[in-house]
């Protein structure tokens, strides 16, 4: 049986206070039932560390291991796991403050270690995953001060720099380093060190801002600054992305609680240092305002680096159109990827609701990514339709789904949102999703014509097929609620641009212009007939705004359109 599974299923909180823990085979640990920072701090400091080190970073002798869990939004008590460089794994759990430590023996540098919820699955998309976290600790980062105690936290800054150390090791991103032992081992020590000076550019002038010491280590710090680095964390947003090619969880996401990509960059991929005293009063105007219009959404409409730019999605660029007044604002959530099933299942719903109250506004633009349910055992079809498919309604109106899974209907998956936003008084809206620049033969071309829908193909591959705007149609007629016919406005949009000036609004750039696209689809030999560049995002923004203003029911936010 798996460790890990083991574990779960056999170790309560209780028996963690009553100081037991389960490890791996020839290892050897005791769990402490310290419950404050102090005392996390000043345990006997016993042998220094040089003292107990022996060949290839073993140590032979008594280890104290211990850490912060750290995350906004996170559920305590929640899970630790620590792995040396030999593949040996230690397992507790946190006190309901987030605090852990460990008393081992027989450990090898560098460490591993992960934290997640106890409810959370954090290798699969296809349910609710929960909020997972890693961190990684060498003797290099080792204070001379501490003695035989390690301090490894665990918290969003950390989950980067492991990231960051795992793609760069091979690894599609760190949860597949904390799933396999002996992955510790081949981790890449230059990158190692690459990462906290990411960190350090992209977080320094935070660390300065909020009072933190300039060489802060956000793995190694201690207690007497959790109070100053946990106002960092509360605005922070961390998760994993997907990869869609083989259905794994990949890279670390990280964002503000507004959804800017974290570390920040520039177009030419400079990091940018992120300003929390600015970011504070962003968030605070969108705290105070009488009306927020929150978008849900993807990638057509998400945030992207400055480094991606001339890329822009249209909700990035939406708050333009209204008066720059205090009393609307808009919040762009969009995730790039998502269907409206994966939206909920890998967490983003989950920032979305902690953040939104009674009298928001919520335009729901998804159908691309749902559309992906071709079932094709020899490609990424199998991971699409169980991470990312939902299906359309038939030709009458009615939802398909498998039986006893009607999560899998887009119709149920959207109906789901609605649900939640009337029950909490906010105003739902369905928009269309964008259009393809495709045509008839569903060829790069024009006249550009509907396109989200599937039909059967030759080899049966898709277990419902029908149209995703009539669905969203349809969902909004059972639902009563508005629904702005963005796809079809954007077909009329692209057919008078025509051949000629397309490629102007849909990404297709000069990569030598934007290097960034030089192995990338978006540039002018291969365009993107997906995505904007940052006039094609404005020019959608304009007509959202203007599909908002011709519906009675949204006359409230209509009245802050600009004129």
């Amino acid at each position: 049986m798996n460790l890990k599974h083991l574990y779960t299923h056999s170790v309560s909180w209780s028996l963690f206070l009553s100081g037991w823990l389960l490890v791996a085979a020839n290892t050897s640990a005791q769990v402490m039932n310290d419950s404050t920072s102090s005392q996390y701090t000043q345990a006997a400091p016993g042998a220094s560390m040089q003292t107990l080190l022996g060949h290839h970073g073993h140590v032979n002798g008594s280890i104290w291991v211990s850490g912060r869990v750290s995350a906004h939004l996170m559920k305590f008590p929640a899970h630790v796991q620590v792995t040396d460089a030999a593949g040996h794994q230690y397992l507790t759990l946190t006190n309901p403050q987030g605090y852990y430590k460990l008393q081992i023996s027989d450990l090898q540098f560098p460490l591993v270690a992960s934290a997640y919820e106890l409810d959370a699955n954090c290798s699969r998309s296809d349910t609710l995953r929960g909020i997972c976290m890693g961190s990684f600790w060498t003797l290099e980062q080792q204070p001379h001060h501490m003695g035989n105690r390690i301090r490894l936290n665990i918290n969003p800054l950390t989950d980067k720099m492991l990231s960051y150390v795992a793609t760069a090791s091979g690894y599609i991103g760190p949860q597949q380093v904390i799933d396999q032992p002996d992955a510790v081992s081949k981790l890449s020590a230059n990158a190692m060190v690459k990462s906290q000076q990411v960190i350090s550019e992209g977080f320094g002038q935070a660390f300065t801002q909020l009072g933190l010491p300039a060489n802060f280590n956000p793995v190694t710090y201690t207690a007497k600054w959790q109070p100053l680095f946990k106002q960092l964390v509360s605005v922070l947003l961390v998760n994993r992305n997907y990869q869609t090619s083989n259905g794994q969880v990949s890279s670390t996401t990280l964002t503000d609680t507004l959804y800017h990509p974290l570390p920040a960059t520039t177009v030419d991929g400079a990091v940018q240092p992120f300003d929390i005293n600015q970011f504070r009063m962003q968030l605070q105007a969108v705290q105070r305002a009488k009306t927020r219009i929150f978008i849900l959404g993807d990638s057509t409409a998400s945030i992207y680096p400055g480094e991606a730019y001339p890329r822009t999605g249209w909700g990035q660029v939406f708050a333009e159109q209204f008066q720059n007044v205090p009393e609307i604002k808009v919040v762009d959530a969009a995730e790039s990827g998502r269907s409206s099933r994966s939206f909920y299942n890998q967490g983003w719903f989950r920032f979305m609701r902690a953040m939104m109250r009674p009298g928001d506004y919520l335009l729901i633009q998804m159908g691309h990514n749902d559309e992906k349910c071709k079932d094709d055992p020899d490609g990424r079809g199998q991971y699409d339709v169980r991470n990312t498919c939902t299906y359309p309604n038939d030709a009458e109106g009615h939802p398909q789904f498998p039986m006893h899974r009607p999560q899998m209907s887009f119709q149920y998956s959207l109906s789901w949102f609605i649900r939640y936003a009337k029950a909490h008084h906010m105003t739902p809206v369905l928009l269309t999703p964008t259009t393809r620049i495709k045509n008839a033969e569903g060829k790069t071309g024009f006249p550009v014509v509907h396109t989200h829908l599937t039909q059967q193909d030759s080899g049966h591959n898709y277990a419902y097929v029908g149209d995703y705007s009539q669905t969203v149609r349809d969902t909004g007629r059972i639902n009563q609620v508005p629904v702005l016919e963005l796809e079809q406005a954007t077909i009329q949009l692209a057919n008078q641009l025509g051949e000629d000036h397309w490629k102007e609004y849909w990404l297709a750039v000069d990569p030598q212009q934007y290097p960034y696209y030089k192995d990338r689809t978006g540039r002018l030999d291969k365009p993107d007939t997906t995505h904007f560049q940052h006039r094609g995002a404005e020019a959608v923004a304009a007509i959202v705004a203007q599909l908002i203003a011709e519906q009675p029911e949204l006359k409230p936010i209509a009245h802050y359109l600009k004129r």
